[in-house]
């Protein structure tokens, strides 16, 4: 039995990104100063910023300056990568996001992305994005035809997540707050947190925990309610995985195995295709078959 540990099932997300306002020439909190406002405005970041992007970019040519909700973005070109960065008004570097060659691209992301099921729409641009006190993320911007997504992945190529956009999306600083820091240190160890991000249904938050990576789901109020990863067959108890072969879906190709943690048990779950659909059979730990879905 052969498991596609690189093939994940998609998540439909939309990014919560939250803005702290502060005034800018002479504008009050509540209304930045944007080029979409005034396309012909002339934006000259603060001493502090110049200073900043002259230290972290000094090969930088043909800059362009604007100005979104509380932060100063530069566009440029760095050895030939298309480049923008976020700074904070006091001159702090938050987020940059670089543009790669094919050659650039780990063949890690590369091969998760060839298995993926976004691997025949057209590719428009891969990218590193780099994030102050976060680890950097992997993004292949693709077109369907209808409109553009956005696959995220870790260095690893492991996926974490899609984002639908219509040539508007910009990937803003993510700002990670103390209860989220704080729920990451007393659930992993030495974990490194990669990305925050709102589905349909929850927040999530990925992080990457002795080269695994994982996906906690929180409530409303940013309390830890579930991890998810990936494992390998052979991580799998002996138990788990024979009530799953002796199962009436036991001959199938597996395209992974998860492990889902909550405060009160574990469960394996089994994702496959069958049929014509995608499907997940869960088991718990002691080998007990739940159930089955289809997705």
């Amino acid at each position: 039995m052969t498991i596609k540990t690189n093939l994940f099932s998609t998540l439909l997300v939309c990014t919560s990104l939250f803005l702290t306002s502060c005034a800018i020439d002479g504008h009050e909190p509540d209304e930045p100063i944007t080029k979409a406002e005034d396309p012909s405005l002339s934006i000259t970041p603060s001493k502090e910023v110049l200073r900043s992007f002259d230290i972290k970019f000094p090969h930088a040519k043909d800059i362009e300056w604007s100005v979104d909700g509380s932060y100063y973005v530069a566009d440029f070109t760095e050895f030939s990568s298309a480049t923008n960065a976020w700074f904070e008004q006091e001159g702090n570097w938050v987020s940059s996001k670089s543009s790669l060659t094919s050659s650039e691209l780990n063949k890690e992301i590369h091969n998760a992305f060839l298995n993926s099921i976004y691997s025949t729409n057209q590719l428009i641009s891969r990218n590193r994005l780099e994030r102050k006190d976060l680890g950097d993320v992997y993004m292949i911007e693709t077109n369907n035809g209808a409109h553009n997504i956005n696959i995220y992945y870790t260095e690893n190529g492991d996926f974490i997540k899609t984002v639908k956009n219509y040539g508007d999306y910009v990937d803003r600083p993510v700002e990670v707050s103390e209860k989220v820091n704080n729920m990451v240190t007393s659930h992993f160890t030495a974990a490194e947190i990669l990305d925050v991000w709102e589905d349909s249904l929850s927040p999530k938050v990925g992080v990457m925990e002795n080269d695994t990576y994982k996906v906690a789901t929180l409530n409303s109020e940013y309390d830890w309610v579930s991890t998810i990863w990936v494992v390998e067959e052979a991580t799998v108890p002996e138990v788990v995985m024979n009530s799953f072969k002796t199962s009436p879906y036991g001959s199938v190709e597996l395209n992974s195995i998860r492990i889902m943690e909550n405060s009160s048990d574990r469960s394996y779950l089994f994702y496959f295709f069958e049929g014509g659909k995608n499907k997940i059979a869960t088991l718990m730990a002691s080998g007990l078959f739940i159930s089955i879905i289809s997705y």
